[in-house]
């Protein structure tokens, strides 16, 4: 019937790091499950690791905070992609008792640890512009650029963010 049914749990925090089993498929069977998680630690994982299962994950656990994937090689910016909220509308249209629209993934995210994913600058440019609240950002052997530098701390800045920091160690680009 296209119908699955999942304990629903209240978890804000959780840590698989160094799991070196778990897989996207994993990942998958945790969407809708935790739709409160604000801490998701992937630090350690490995290969096995892939977009399918983290994205249908991410796009269900609009309040995430933090996020740390450190070392899932298999990452790309497809996961960066989800967890970028899109552009607000520039000329919204209100509504007599309408409801607020749902949060969106991203929208709270305050910390993103990457290294050694396979993701490219200008998704990480896209995830600095798109999420209001990111203010720390470390890359440690990406594809990072020296634009997405100068941009995530212009943006920080002129959000007026506290404590902004942006660490970028064996970026090539950089």
């Amino acid at each position: 019937s296209g119908r699955y049914w999942r304990r629903v749990t209240k978890l804000r925090h959780i840590n698989f790091s160094s799991c070196v089993l778990l897989t996207d498929h994993a990942c998958s069977h945790l969407a809708h499950a935790v739709p409160k998680l604000e801490f998701l630690e992937l630090a350690g994982i490995g290969p096995e690791l892939r977009d399918d299962g983290l994205v249908r994950l991410l796009s269900t656990t609009p309040y995430i905070r933090r996020l740390d994937l450190e070392d899932a090689t298999e990452v790309t910016d497809a996961v960066l992609a989800a967890l970028t909220p899109a552009p607000p509308d520039p000329a919204p249209v209100p509504r007599r008792n309408a409801p607020p629209p749902p949060p969106e993934p991203g929208h709270a995210l305050e910390n993103l640890v990457l290294a050694y994913t396979n993701v490219e600058s200008d998704a990480l440019a896209a995830l600095g512009r798109g999420c209001p609240r990111l203010r720390v950002l470390e890359a440690d052997n990406t594809r990072m650029t020296g634009l997405v530098l100068k941009e995530f701390v212009h943006t920080a800045r002129a959000r007026g963010i506290p404590d902004a920091r942006v660490v970028a160690v064996d970026c090539r680009s950089v």
